[in-house]
Order: C-alpha cells, then structure tokens, then sequence
C-alpha cells in the first residue's frame, strides 16, 4: 500500500483569503478537495499533500486564475516550517539556511524535490512536484517559488528579487502576481 504524502497543515494559511478574493468558497473548496477547514487549527496537523494539489488546481481552474497557487502563497506570507524555520533562522549564511530547509522538507512536504546548484557565480534553486496532473504540478511549482522567494527576504532582507525564473510550463496570461 503507497504511503499518503502529507504537508503540514500550515501550508494553507493565505488560502482563505486568496480564494474568497477570487470569488471562491474556501470552506466548499477545501471539502471539495478532501481537507476539512479545521485542519487549520493547528498548524502542525498533517493533511494530505495529493488534496492539497488538487485545491491548488482546482482553485485555479474554477476561478479561471492561472496564477491562483501565487496568489495564495502572497497571502500566505513567508511560510512557517516549524522547527525547521528556527534552524534557517540560526544558519549563519543563507546556503547554509537553504541546506536545512532543503534536508529536512520531507518533514514538512512529501513530494516536493529542492535542489540548490551552486555551481554558477548565483545560485540557480531548483523545484520540483511530484503530482497526478500538470495543472496540480504548476500551481504548487508557483506556491513553492513564492515560499522560496519569501523565505530568501526574510532571511536577506525585504528587497531579494530573483535574478530570473523558468517554469516548465507555458507562461499564464497574467503574469503580474508571478512577476511581484
């Protein structure tokens, strides 16, 4: 029997508000998907990664908001990992921060692969879902991106900005909230 992917229930805060703002239901699109509301009342229950795909996608689909997962993230804010976000916050450098996040991310999401390549003169941070669909791969590839991107300006300062990012996906038709 395949062991069920989790994510720590924290991972939905920001959803509440990104789906209303898109005219969505939370509490329906949450059940939709499998994951009850009061899942988030402590952000340490473990709930099902796949349900949490499925949100993220469907969300996106149902409010014809091919960036919804970026939207959501925004809200989000920078992500909380737990102890793993004290351990980032104590690293002396931000590699160093990036090694504890990326060595411990099974901890807190089954089915996301973080690689760091430091060959080149910056850093080129690589992202990868493991999903049923392309659409659930896409919309988590953008809410990890922010979370990623979050987690650098907590660390470095408010005005990190990535020096470019590549999706293997086609660009959506609104690219504002992907471009902030």
């Amino acid at each position: 029997m395949p062991k069920t992917r989790t994510v720590r229930s924290a991972t939905l805060a920001g959803y509440p508000e990104a789906a209303l703002a898109a005219g969505l239901d939370p509490q329906k699109m949450m059940a939709r998907a499998g994951l009850d509301i009061r899942s988030m009342d402590d952000e340490e229950t473990p709930i099902s990664f796949d349900a949490f795909l499925r949100l993220l996608a469907e969300s996106a689909r149902l409010a014809q908001c091919p960036d919804f997962a970026t939207r959501a993230a925004i809200a989000r804010g920078t992500p909380n990992y737990g102890a793993v976000s004290l351990l980032m916050r104590e690293a002396e450098t931000l590699e160093a921060a990036l090694h504890y996040y990326t060595s411990h991310l099974t901890l807190h999401a089954d089915g996301t692969f973080i690689e760091v390549d430091k060959r080149f003169q910056s850093p080129l941070v690589f992202v990868e879902i493991t999903a049923r669909t392309r659409e659930e791969a896409f919309q988590c590839t953008q809410f990890a991106l922010v979370g990623i991107t979050m987690q650098a300006r907590w660390l470095l300062g408010g005005e990190f900005q990535p020096e470019a990012v590549s999706f293997a996906f086609p660009k959506p038709s609104d690219t504002m909230a992907i471009q902030r």
